[in-house]
């Protein structure tokens, strides 16, 4: 009786609220399994000192099923054995109660079945009805009970009404006989057949509004086939016998199918079914969720005997590593004539212990005979009981990660440099235990993996970080844990808020770069996955980025090894590095496929993402050295070799040699004298001058007085060749062109884009008018330094005024007038509160030149409309400007008459 009101009160606790406690009371636990309340108290303490139930000791005392109640409350709060009070368990249950998930007793739902039931709920969801799904997978999966979760699920999402019905068929049963096939899905009317002596509502009328679940739908002949989809297309029928009357129903079909849809289906009947889902085998499931169903298996036959179940550990051994070609189905039965078989050859000492030990000698004969053959039945050196509590789920992928984390948060800063190096090492362990454990990638992982891949590219080109195939594994499994352990990632940043939030900043302090890239992979989540990093989560995935900053070792040679395979190059890099214990060597994997074009490509992205490297030492498991050689060309400083017939003992000695500071040309040489047989290339890599280009589509000309106007106004010589080239040849010609080989081409400044893929192009205006600093940084500032490119900005200016001046003036020395006007315009920009854009700048050293001189050839403008205002209103403006001009005014024996100063005043502020 214990184990029943167990197993009710687990049923129970999975569903509860807040507001319906009334069954949790000992007195209503008694009257539903007829027991005196006395009794029933006693059985309820007793399994609150085996720490099963948890006690609220309120008025009246409440008890729940412990394992239940933390599922409910999340994995990593703490449910404790007893409450003193109903206010201290309402805080608790107020704050991390869980609302009840349809999904929750579906073994898997967080894990294989993920995006089944993600599918299945979008089905549903679907306006107007829902739409089809189709579910794929062998006999004794469990299809059938998964459709049953997804229309409760319906249900308790107001989907169906409470009327709505979940109607199922076996359309095996209908094999061979089309005809009441058709009868039972639609109905017939009285007389309609001889037999049908009264008139029978089908299956679509008893679903309207609900479910019907069509198993084995491959079993259906063609034409029962066509009379269903063409019902799917709108919804109406007849019944059998009825042919006057057309009926309706609203019906959301779920199918399920154990074959290929693709050969049994029609193609018009499979068109109409939208989503399919595969439901995995049982071999298929990861480990843990196998344990979770063998334990709710034997507490299912528990319940059943009444006695506790104690498993040997050698039977658990052999059960979990039988195939069962059945599946679920299978292991159920199994289960069954354990217990069954336990049951009758059980002794009377164990029956009044009021328990049943299973062993290997209960299992079925056939899987007795196939353990004995394979060797498999006696393994164990020492048998030992196990509890079905043993059993019991706890997600060990989220409690290693748990306990990892509640390790990192106690790093302080004051250890951060000394202890990170420890955590990195233990992060990529548990990646790989994870990446052994589940050997495949389900589809969510696949997802993550190509957005991984994707910022990664992005990443490459701003902050040299790239990841082999084989990280990029880890890196999406470790994001796919996370997002999948969000709730209790939440949690845990408002369980150790503290702490987290100093690991968080003094991460932040020491390791700027980092958390820099780690931003951006956050937007990226939250822009392109739609999920929101908890703060642990952040700092997680912060590490393993980290773990490629110490990629970055300031070598002078690196090594990369290229393979082609999923992932070998990955597994001779991380072999390798392992046990130089140093980051050597970094990997392409390489698919067998690949063209050389993108292999090259691949690898020349690779290599200009690296920093302070002068050698690169490459090593190639087969193909023409001769090719790789041919293909890559560079224009960095940098020295490679190409070595193939690549070994884990070819790479350990390379990586020996680096690892001691050896040159490429002696590690080359003691390669030669091994028998490795393996051949190299090496080549030289001689950087070529940078360069900055100028065109003009008009002619030459112009393209090279642009160039000299730039170059005088560099505050200083700088390390980069200024050329005038032809605009119609390198836009025709593009990199072809020999400028393009002869130099290192930064940026092409002129009046026309010549459209050169890959080199920046900058209008001349845009630079006059250039206010961007960030800009200006980026094309100068490998040369100048901000207060030089300041300096150049404000010289550029101030040339070009001074070229447009020739053109304008006549008696003026331009150079000298120019003098003057940059001190007007210093007075000016001080004086008066209106920012200067580069525009008005240049027109101001033409208006202000050019009014000395019609001053000096009396010619100055005298009339303008409504002078006496302006004096009166603006005085103050008449003021600086007789201020700013007064040296200049001296010098030249001038005055500056109020009509001048207001036609100032007006082309001042039109820009305003």
């Amino acid at each position: 009786m214990k184990v029943k009101i167990l197993a009710e009160l687990e049923k129970q606790t999975r569903q509860f609220s807040m507001n319906q406690l009334d069954f949790f009371q000992a007195t209503n636990i008694a009257e539903f399994f007829s027991l005196s309340r006395n009794t029933a108290s006693q059985y309820l303490n007793e399994l609150v000192a085996e720490e099963l139930l948890i006690k609220v000791n309120s008025r009246p005392v409440l008890f729940f099923h412990k394992d239940s109640l933390q599922v409910r409350c999340g994995q990593f709060i703490e449910i404790q054995g007893v409450y003193d009070s109903m206010e201290e368990f309402t805080d608790l249950m107020n704050q991390f109660l869980q609302p009840y998930d349809h999904f929750t007793d579906l073994i898997g739902s967080k894990g294989s079945l993920a995006q089944l039931i993600e599918k299945g709920s979008s089905a549903i969801k679907y306006p107007n009805g829902g739409l089809p799904l189709l579910l794929l997978g062998a006999t004794g999966v469990g299809k059938s009970h998964i459709a049953k979760k997804i229309f409760d699920y319906g249900k308790s999402e107001g989907i169906y009404n409470e009327s709505s019905r979940f109607v199922s068929i076996n359309c095996s049963e209908y094999a061979d006989n089309p005809e009441f096939f058709l009868t039972h899905l639609f109905g017939h009317k009285k007389g309609a057949y001889t037999g049908a002596d009264q008139e029978r509502v089908g299956l679509v009328e008893l679903a309207d509004q609900g479910v019907l679940f069509l198993d084995e739908i491959h079993c259906l002949k063609p034409e029962s086939q066509e009379k269903l989809y063409h019902f799917m297309d709108n919804g109406e029928y007849r019944i059998v016998g009825d042919n006057d009357t057309i009926r309706q129903a609203n019906v959301q079909f779920i199918f399920a199918t154990s074959e290929s849809p693709d050969v049994h289906l029609l193609r018009p009947f499979l068109r109409r079914i939208p989503i399919t889902v595969n439901v995995p085998s049982l071999s298929q499931r990861p480990e843990n969720e196998k344990r979770e169903l063998l334990y709710h298996l034997f507490a299912k036959e528990s319940q059943q005997i009444g006695l506790e179940i104690m498993l040997t550990n050698n039977l658990l051994q052999i059960i979990m590593n039988y195939n069962f070609l059945g599946n679920i189905g299978e292991l159920s039965n199994c289960i069954k004539v354990c217990t069954a078989t336990a049951f009758s050859r059980q002794s009377k000492e164990d029956k009044q212990a009021q328990k049943l030990v299973v062993e290997i000698n209960h299992l079925p004969d056939y899987m007795i005979k196939e353990s004995a053959s394979n060797g498999s039945l006696y393994t164990l050196d020492e048998i030992a009981l196990l509890h079905l509590a043993d059993l019991k789920n706890s997600n060990e992928k989220n409690q290693r990660l748990h306990q990892f984390n509640q390790a990192l948060i106690n790093l302080t800063d004051a250890d951060y440099a000394s202890q990170t190096a420890a955590f990195l090492a233990s992060l990529d362990c548990l990646l790989e235990e994870i990446i052994y454990e589940e050997q495949e990638q389900d589809i969510k992982e696949i997802l993550y993996t190509s957005f991984v891949h994707s910022v990664c590219k992005k990443l490459a080109q701003r902050y040299q970080f790239s990841l082999s195939n084989d990280d990029i594994i880890k890196f999406s499994k470790l994001i796919a844990q996370i997002v999948e352990d969000k709730d209790a990632s939440e949690y845990f940043d408002k369980v150790n808020a503290l702490k987290v939030q100093q690991l968080y900043d003094t991460m932040r302090m020491n390791d700027a770069q980092v958390f820099q890239i780690m931003n951006d992979i956050s937007d990226a989540i939250k822009n392109e996955l739609n999920e929101d990093l908890s703060k642990i989560g952040f700092i997680d995935l912060f590490l393993f980025v980290k773990r490629f900053e110490k990629h970055a070792e300031h070598r002078e040679t690196r090594g990369i090894i290229l393979c082609h395979g999923f992932s070998t190059a990955s597994s001779l890099k991380n072999t390798a590095n392992s046990m130089l214990d140093a980051q050597i060597f970094d990997a392409i994997d390489m698919p067998i496929d690949m063209s050389t074009a993108d292999l090259t490509k691949l690898l020349l992205d690779y290599i200009l993402s690296l920093n302070h490297v002068k050698n690169i030492i490459i090593l190639v498991d087969m193909g023409s050295l001769e090719i790789i050689h041919k293909t890559i060309h560079l224009n960095q400083d940098i020295n490679i070799a190409i070595l193939n017939n690549v070994t884990i003992k070819l790479a350990l000695d390379i990586g020996f040699k680096v690892k001691n500071n050896d040159s490429v040309l002696k590690i080359l040489e003691s390669v030669e004298t091994t028998d490795y047989g393996t051949k190299y290339v090496y080549f030289e890599n001689a950087k070529r001058e940078e360069a900055i280009l100028f065109t003009s589509s008009s002619d030459i000309e112009t393209a090279d007085k642009l160039c000299h106007l730039v170059e005088a106004s560099f505050p200083k010589e700088i390390a980069v060749r200024l050329l005038p080239v032809d605009y119609k040849e390198i836009h025709h010609q593009g990199k072809r062109a020999t400028v393009f080989s002869e130099y290192d081409v930064k940026y092409i400044l002129g009046s026309s884009d010549p459209q050169i893929p890959e080199v920046n192009f900058l209008g001349i205006e845009e630079l006059i008018q250039l206010q961007d600093k960030e800009k200006m940084n980026q094309v100068f500032g490998s040369y100048l330094s901000y207060e030089e490119q300041a300096q150049f900005a404000q010289n550029l200016l101030k040339n070009f005024s001074k070229d447009n001046l020739v053109e304008n003036l006549t008696i003026l020395n331009p150079d000298k007038i120019v003098s003057y006007v940059e001190k007007i315009l210093f007075s000016l920009r001080e004086r008066i509160d209106i920012p200067f854009e580069s525009r008005i700048v240049v027109g101001l050293y033409i208006h202000i030149s050019c009014l000395v001189e019609r001053l000096l050839t009396d010619k100055y403008i005298s009339n303008y409309e409504d002078i006496d205002i302006f004096q009166a209103k603006h005085g103050d403006f008449i003021r600086v400007i007789k201020d700013s001009f007064w040296k200049l005014e001296k010098d030249y024996c001038v005055n500056i008459p109020v009509s001048e100063i207001a036609y100032l005043y007006d082309y001042i502020h039109d820009y305003k």
